[in-house]
């Protein structure tokens, strides 16, 4: 996998947008665009069907299987109460 350019420069967080996101407004750097196609090249376009990944090894998303992902994140158990 290519090494990608991970940084973001100064002038894309300086000023803050405020964007639509599903059913809400939030603020947003200026700058997503530019970062984005830094770090993902033509990131609005899906790759051709041969190069696009499966990354949990089945069609069907299992929310009860954890994946083995680095970026994956614990939440402290919470009870309701």
């Amino acid at each position: 996998m290519k090494q990608r350019a991970n940084y973001i420069k100064q002038k894309e967080i300086k000023n803050l947008i405020k964007a639509k996101f599903e059913d809400m407004e939030a603020y947003i750097p200026q700058g997503w665009d530019s970062y984005l196609r830094r770090q993902y090249g033509n990131y609005m376009e899906l790759p051709p069907a041969e190069k696009q990944k499966r990354y949990h090894g089945t069609d069907i998303p299992d929310p009860f299987t954890p994946c083995n992902h680095s970026e994956i994140l614990y939440w402290k158990s919470k009870t309701v109460g």
